[in-house]
C-alpha cells in the first residue's frame, strides 16, 4: 500500500500520447521555421527570433506538465496565439497563400483541441486522474477495520487534489455498497469551495440514504463550505440526528463560519440544543470570536431551563475560556467584569462566568463587594462572600453570608457551613478535607440545622486544630473503665 499521496503515480501515458504532446507543442515553430524559408533568403529577424521563442517556450511547457499533457488547449493556446502575432507581424504579402495556410493552421489547431476536449470528449488531464482513482477506489478490497480511517488513506488524498476543478467523477462512488468507499469519496470532498448544479444535492442525497452514521458525518463535512441557505437548512436537519457523531459532524459544517451560517440556522439550533437527547453533546463546536447577534441569542437561551439552557451556558463559557487562554487583555476582563455586574444576564451565567474569572485570577475586590449587595442573587452573594472571607475577616461578607444561610435550600447550606466551618473556625459537622455530603442525606440535614444555628449566632468557634483533631479521636475511642477488685469478672 503506498504511504503518501506522491505515491499514487498516474497510469503510465501511451507512446502515442506522447508523440501527440510534443507534436503540438513544436508545431508553431515548424510553421514558423517554414514561413522563414519561404521568405526566399531575405533576413527574416522577427521570424528568427519567435523561432527560437516558441522553441524555449514549448520545450519549458514540455518539462512542466509532460509530453502527454501538453495537448491540453489551456497549455498549447497561448504558445500558439504567440506564433500567430509573430507570423501576422513578419508577413510581407498579405495574400501570400502560405501566410493564410499557416495562420488557419495555427488557430485550427487550438480550436479543434478545444472543441474535442470541451465539448465531444470532456475531462482534462486532472479529471483523467481523477477518473482513474476513482476507479482503483472502487475496485479496492484491502480497506481499514475503522471506517474513520479511510479518510487518511493516500488515495483520498490524490484524489481530492485531483478533483479541483470539478466534483464530477467521484460522484459516481456515492451510490457504491460500500460504505468504504462512500466514505473515501466524500472525505475527497471534504470542505470543497464550489459546487456545480445539482452536485451538492447528490451528496444530500447520500446522506440521506445512508444508514452508517460515518457515512452521514463525512457527507456533513463535505458540505461544509455551502453558501445556499436552503442547503443549511438541510444540513441542519442533521444536528437532531439519532447519532452523536452526526450531529457533531452538522455542527462542525455549519459553525465553523458562524458569522455566515447563523441566521440561516439560528431556529435549528434552537430546536437542537433543546432537545433532550442532545443534553450529552455539550458546548456547540464555535471556534473564534464569537459575532453580536450570536452572543445575544446564546445569552438569551442561557436563562431558559432545560437542556438549552445547559448548553447555551457551556458554549459560552468554552468561549470565554477559550478567549482567556489566548488573549487575557483588559479589554475581556472589563467585558467579562461587566457582564457578570448586568443584571440584564442571567444569574446562572453570571454565576459560571464569575468562577472562571476567579480561576484566571482577574477578579478585583470592587466586584466582590458589588455582588454582596441583597439585591444580587443568593448564589453570586455566597461566591462573593467566600472569596472575600479567605482573604480574611470581612463584616459586609460575614453579614452577607448570614443572610444567605437563612435562605431555605439545603446545597446552599452546604456551600455555606464549607465556608463557616474553614474560614471562620466553626464546626459546622463536615468532615474535614473531605467532600460535601449529599443534599438528600441524613448528615446534609444535621449540617443545615447547624447553618441555622450558626446564623441565629448560637455556634461556638473551633478550638486550635491539634486539640480539635484530639477532641475528635477521643470523642470516637473512649477508654473502658478499669475493673475494680483483685479478681476480675470475666465474660462466661
Amino acid at each position: 500500500m503506498p504511504n503518501s499521496a506522491s505515491d499514487v503515480q498516474e497510469p503510465r501515458s501511451s507512446p502515442v500520447a506522447q508523440a501527440a504532446g510534443v507534436f503540438v507543442m513544436f508545431l508553431p515553430v515548424i510553421v514558423l521555421m517554414t514561413s522563414a524559408y519561404n521568405a526566399g533568403g531575405s533576413p527574416q529577424p522577427l521570424l528568427t527570433g519567435g523561432v527560437a521563442t516558441t522553441a524555449f517556450l514549448g520545450l519549458g511547457l514540455l518539462y512542466q506538465v509532460g509530453a502527454s499533457r501538453a495537448t491540453a488547449h489551456k497549455t498549447a493556446s497561448p504558445l500558439y496565439l504567440l506564433a500567430v502575432l509573430i507570423l501576422w507581424m513578419s508577413a510581407h504579402n498579405y495574400h501570400d497563400w502560405f501566410l493564410h495556410a499557416g495562420m488557419g493552421t495555427l488557430v485550427g489547431i487550438p480550436l479543434m483541441l478545444f472543441v474535442f476536449q470541451e465539448w465531444l470528449f470532456p475531462g482534462s488531464s486532472s479529471q483523467r486522474r481523477a477518473r482513474s482513482l476513482v476507479r482503483r477506489l472502487a475496485a479496492k478490497t484491502d480497506w481499514p477495520d475503522d471506517l474513520a480511517a479511510c479518510k487518511a488513506l493516500p488515495e483520498v488524498k490524490a484524489l481530492r487534489e485531483a478533483l479541483h476543478d470539478d466534483a464530477e467523477p467521484v460522484l459516481v462512488l456515492l451510490m457504491h455498497p460500500k460504505p468504504e468507499v462512500r466514505i473515501a469519496a466524500l472525505a475527497a470532498l471534504e470542505f470543497r469551495p464550489g459546487w456545480r448544479k445539482g452536485q451538492a444535492e447528490t451528496v444530500l442525497k447520500a446522506a440521506k440514504f445512508a444508514s452508517e452514521p460515518p457515512v452521514r458525518a463525512a457527507a456533513m463535512m463535505a458540505l461544509a463550505n455551502v453558501d445556499d441557505p436552503h442547503l443549511a437548512g438541510a444540513i441542519a436537519v442533521y444536528l437532531r440526528d439519532a447519532t452523536p457523531l452526526v450531529r457533531l459532524a452538522a455542527a462542525e459544517a455549519l459553525l465553523w463560519d458562524v458569522e455566515r451560517h447563523w441566521s440561516h440556522v439560528r431556529q435549528a439550533l434552537r430546536s437542537a440544543m433543546a432537545d433532550v437527547r442532545c443534553l450529552d453533546d455539550g458546548p456547540l463546536p464555535i471556534n473564534g470570536r464569537l459575532p453580536s447577534q450570536t452572543m445575544q441569542d446564546l445569552t438569551m437561551w442561557s436563562g431558559e431551563a432545560g437542556p438549552i439552557g445547559v448548553r447555551s451556558t457551556m458554549t459560552l463559557l468554552a468561549h470565554y475560556r477559550q478567549e482567556l487562554n489566548e488573549n487575557p487583555g483588559s479589554e475581556l476582563l472589563e467585558e467579562l467584569t461587566e457582564r457578570i455586574s448586568s443584571a440584564k444576564i442571567p444569574s446562572s451565567l453570571r454565576l459560571e462566568l464569575a468562577h472562571l474569572l476567579a480561576a484566571h485570577d482577574g477578579v478585583d475586590g470592587n466586584l466582590w463587594r458589588s455582588l454582596l449587595e441583597a439585591g444580587q442573587p443568593s448564589a453570586l452573594r455566597l461566591l462573593a462572600a467566600g472569596a472575600m472571607l479567605r482573604e480574611g475577616a470581612d463584616e459586609q461578607a460575614l453579614a452577607a453570608l448570614q443572610e444567605v444561610a437563612r435562605v431555605p435550600n439545603r446545597e446552599m447550606a452546604l456551600q455555606v457551613a464549607a465556608i463557616v466551618q474553614k474560614c471562620l473556625r466553626i464546626d459546622m459537622g463536615l468532615p474535614i478535607g473531605g467532600a460535601l455530603p449529599e443534599p438528600h442525606s441524613k448528615l446534609a440535614a444535621s449540617v443545615a440545622r447547624r447553618v441555622i444555628d450558626w446564623a441565629d449566632g448560637k455556634s461556638k468557634p473551633l478550638p486550635d486544630e491539634r486539640t480539635f483533631h484530639r477532641s475528635r479521636i477521643s470523642s470516637q475511642f473512649r477508654p473502658l473503665p478499669k475493673p475494680s477488685g483483685e479478681n476480675p469478672r470475666r465474660r462466661s
